[in-house]
């Protein structure tokens, strides 16, 4: 520092930093509209991914140069024009945090710096910050938002950083020039006192230079003393906490904030103070629409000595981002379950088969009257109630094949009353409104009926000492004002709505909050599975349509369902199952990998009087096909079978037997008879479990076609 400079040398000073202002106020206007990105990353791959989401980003435009080496971006930031830096810490000629010491000892005029690494590992980050990186982020876990909102706050943390130093050295700078001059000029009063107020005219062009730098920031910052009272606020601070800039000034955070929040706001500032370096963690604040997490970076000032003398913090609000992390991990959840579920039911089916078809034969052969009848009924109630469940779980992983036609809900809710008025007794009142001209829907009707029923067995033990269950049914047209009025997100579009509401104990947030959660319940322990609601969610969202819930403790629940209308025209069939003929001579093959179930689907045909064939799986069948002399008239083929399913294997069989007719099934699947890509009155199914005659009834359907 010159000593010996004159006012004009401290004016020509002043000018120079008002330029220096007015260059990095233009660089921050260009920065908000386009951003200039080096991305050193020898995978082509991640490299890609990045460009894409950074691509996809709304709000921010990007422009990218890649190289793939550290001494390659060396060269490049050499050259200048780069806004941000996005560095694998894994390079062919670098690794780990040495990338970055490497960086930043280069020479060259750094931009923001954001690491890039596939380790989670906290330590690690704080260090990369440590070192002059701004973020830290793990390949794979961000999405376009996130990423381009992470590079920004890149940036603008340090550019502000940059900006607080610039600011500060300008300060220290022009203090000590206008000391020199009030030394020099103290011999005559009236010099030194022109010379004190242009000091004290700079100082405050100065704080309101700095201020208007932070208060332009996004993030959250405030300086605070070592003894925590705060000396500088931004615009983001007194929004954010609703306190008045000049109140703030002065207090500490225990004459600001909640007690248990103060505390640990204190203790984040002692670590920095006892450290005497940067550290980065996530913070906790309370606001007017709930807790809101930030991420925080607070770092020490040091005076000219290099003694602390104050901690500087800019938060940024990353509570958007925790929710989506929330929610990914619940969705995830929910797969793993779907998954779970999916994968027991397929294979208990086969078992639950096995069961049912074999009690059945016994109870054929079980003389009237006989006590062993009584026992073998026993087994096939039990084994249908174990089917129920499993149609439950393959509901709830939305596994289950469904038999999609049009309904008429009107129709459905009358067929189904008789049975509710059963289920819930006779202290409740059962009141059914059906709409006029009702729109149909398409569904699975033995999916809604269970609907209904799972409902009203809700509703019924909500409504211990009796009550009222209504069900109601209507037409409505949703457009944004019903949207708005009801506080529900659903498409616009025309919807049949089902409303079952109850007089019962109602509910509280906390059990609202869980409702559709699987095996959540709020009944004694072996009085519910935790799937009802579970399963209604599913069927209604397999569907196309929603479900919501309304409901307040001692007021009552309602469940409003919405359903998407369809186009089509109901069908009235008058076959009866009476009509249909079981038996028949005709060829078939039975092909089932499943030995117990195969040994059913034989047994049932051969004493139905048809010829059958079996193999035990898709390979097996075609050489079973292939060698047999005769007509081969259906094949019965599982449609999840090893090496080859049932629809390959269809396909294969008719560049034989062009004429050949197909039922498939199966204990669940991935996909329904109206996508197996052949005509759809081909697409015969028969779901598992099943008996020997339900089997044998619907291969005398498929045949009775021809």
């Amino acid at each position: 520092m010159n000593h010996d400079a004159g006012g004009g040398a401290a004016t020509e000073a002043s000018g120079d930093a008002h330029d220096r202002a007015q260059r990095r106020s233009g660089d921050k206007r260009m920065a908000s509209d386009r951003m200039k990105v080096l991305l050193v990353e020898d995978g082509p791959a991640e490299a890609r991914l990045i460009q894409e989401l950074l691509s996809e980003a709304r709000g921010m435009s990007f422009e990218v140069e890649r190289v793939e080496t550290l001494a390659e971006g060396q060269g490049r930031l050499a050259l200048g024009g780069i806004d941000l830096v996005l560095l694998d810490l894994g390079l062919p000629d670098s690794k780990g945090l040495e990338t970055i010491r490497q960086l930043t000892a280069s020479g060259v005029n750094l931009p923001a710096i954001v690491v890039l690494s596939m380790l989670a590992d906290e330590e690690i980050a704080v260090q990369a910050v440590q070192l002059g990186a701004q973020d830290y982020l793990i390949k794979g876990l961000f999405e376009p938002t996130v990423l381009a909102r992470s590079l920004r706050y890149a940036v603008e943390r340090a550019r502000t950083e940059e900006a607080l130093r610039r600011a500060r050295a300008d300060l220290e700078l022009r203090v000590a020039e206008r000391t020199a001059e009030l030394g020099r000029a103290v011999a005559a009063l009236e010099a030194e006192v022109g010379e004190r107020k242009q000091t004290e005219a700079a100082l405050r062009a100065n704080q309101r230079l700095l201020q208007g730098i932070i208060d332009n920031s996004g993030a959250v910052v405030a300086v605070k003393d070592i003894e925590g009272r705060y000396l500088l606020v931004n615009q983001r601070f007194t929004e954010l906490y609703q306190v008045v800039k000049d109140e703030a000034l002065g207090r500490t955070d225990f004459e600001l904030f909640p007690a248990d929040q103060a505390r640990i706001f204190r203790a984040h500032d002692a670590r920095v103070v006892e450290s005497e370096m940067p550290l980065q963690w996530e913070e906790a604040s309370e606001h007017d629409d709930g807790p809101h997490t930030y991420l925080s970076l607070k770092f020490p000032l040091r005076d000219a000595e290099g003694r602390v003398f104050a901690t500087c913090g800019m938060s940024t609000d990353i509570t958007e981002r925790k929710q989506l992390e929330t929610k990914l991990l619940e969705v995830q959840k929910l797969n793993s379950i779907g998954q779970l579920a999916g994968g027991v039911a397929h294979d208990f089916n086969n078992i639950l088969t096995a069961i049912i078809g074999y009690a059945e034969l016994v109870a054929h052969r079980v003389p009237r009257g006989n006590p062993v009848g009584a026992d073998v009924e026993q087994i096939q109630r039990a084994a249908e109630r174990a089917a129920r469940l499993t149609r439950q779980l393959l509901i709830f992983a939305r596994r289950g094949v469904v038999e999609v036609t049009l309904i008429n809900l009107n129709e459905l809710t009358q067929q189904v009353s008789q049975l509710l008025r059963r289920l819930i007794g006779e202290n409740i009142e059962l009141a059914v409104n059906p709409g006029r001209e009702l729109w149909p829907v398409m569904g699975d009707a033995g999916q809604f009926e269970q609907v209904l029923v799972n409902l009203a067995v809700n509703a019924r033990d909500a409504m211990p000492h009796g009550g009222r269950l209504t069900i109601e049914t209507s037409n409505v047209s949703v457009d944004e004002a019903y949207v708005r009025v009801r506080r529900i997100a659903l498409p616009p579009g025309d919807y049949v709505r089902l409303t079952i509401s109850d007089t019962g104990t109602g509910m509280n947030e906390n059990t609202k909050a869980h409702l559709f959660e699987p095996f959540f319940t709020t009944k004694e322990r072996g009085k519910g599975t935790g799937l009802g609601l579970a399963t209604c969610h599913g069927i209604v969202k397999q569907s196309g349509g929603d479900i919501f819930c309304w409901s307040e403790p001692g007021l009552g629940t309602v469940f409003t369902i919405y359903l998407p209308r369809s186009e089509g025209e109901l069908e009235v069939t008058g076959a009866t199952e009476a009509e249909v003929v079981v038996g028949g001579t005709e060829t078939v093959l039975i092909v089932e990998d499943e030995p117990s179930v195969r040994a059913i689907a034989v047994r049932a045909l051969e004493d139905g009087g048809y010829k059958v064939l079996e193999a035990e799986n898709g390979l097996h069948a075609l050489g079973v096909a292939e060698s047999h002399p005769g007509p081969l008239d259906l094949v019965v083929t599982d449609l999840i079978m090893p090496r080859m399913g049932g629809r390959e294997l269809v396909e294969r069989l008719r560049k034989i037997r062009p004429e050949l007719r197909a039922l498939y099934t199966s204990g669940y699947a991935e996909e329904g008879p109206s996508e197996l890509q052949i005509p759809s009155s081909e697409a015969d199914f028969i779901h598992k479990p099943f008996t020997g005659s339900n089997l044998a009834m619907r291969v005398r359907e498929a045949l009775g076609r021809r």
